[in-house]
């Protein structure tokens, strides 16, 4: 099974990809699609598609659809398909392109406050470096979210192994860690969202 996200918008007025319905029925009709659905956080909408095998089909369609701006979760050193530029979902990524972010988003600022004046060939850079940021948090917040999703399904079935008391203590003292790791992943979303949306605000008076 691969698992295959397409972010569709941020804060509701940036568009990363439009999606085509067709395409999806497209992909439905000739692959088999174990899952479709919409995957949305309080700033983000993105795509989720579950897909038993994949081979280059696939991918041609979405590379030609969506070019570098999707993810597929799986491992390409032990595959020869043709991509163009599919992410690698990695949870160990996150703080590294948490820290890589920030940075960008003060020297976007200061480069579009400073008094200099922005040529064409300038500001296209710059639009160039907001929409690959955004795109990046797209993935960011997807993992957060999809993470706490999984870690809130953890604690619920870890529970129900209470009921059996030969696990009672040791289901109880892992759900107790589960959630821990729950609130953890809340906070460092909430963080992220508002930090993301400082610099979304800023960046939409200045230059959006």
């Amino acid at each position: 099974m691969w698992e295959i996200f397409i972010p569709e918008k941020i804060f509701d007025k940036i568009c990363i990809n439009n999606i085509q319905e067709k395409l999806l029925n497209l992909l439905e009709k000739h692959f088999e699609v174990l899952e479709k659905q919409d995957f949305q956080s309080t700033y983000c909408i993105w795509k989720y598609l579950k897909i038993k095998n994949v081979n280059q089909d696939v991918f041609s369609l979405l590379n030609w659809e969506f070019w570098e701006t999707y993810f597929v979760d799986y491992d390409f050193l032990k595959h020869d398909y043709k991509v163009s530029w599919t992410k690698i979902l990695k949870p160990d990524n996150i703080t590294q392109n948490i820290i890589q972010i920030s940075a960008q988003f003060e020297d976007i600022t200061k480069e579009l406050l400073s008094n200099k004046l922005l040529t064409n060939s300038k500001k296209k850079d710059i639009q160039s470096k907001i929409e690959k940021i955004f795109f990046t948090i797209s993935w960011i917040l997807f993992l957060l979210y999809n993470l706490r999703e999984k870690s809130q399904n953890n604690y619920k079935e870890l529970w129900e192994y209470n009921g059996n008391i030969e696990y009672e203590g040791q289901a109880a003292l892992i759900s107790e860690s589960v959630k821990t790791k729950h609130i953890e992943l809340t906070a460092q979303i909430v963080k992220f969202e508002e930090k993301s949306e400082i610099f979304f605000q800023a960046i939409q008076k200045i230059f959006l």
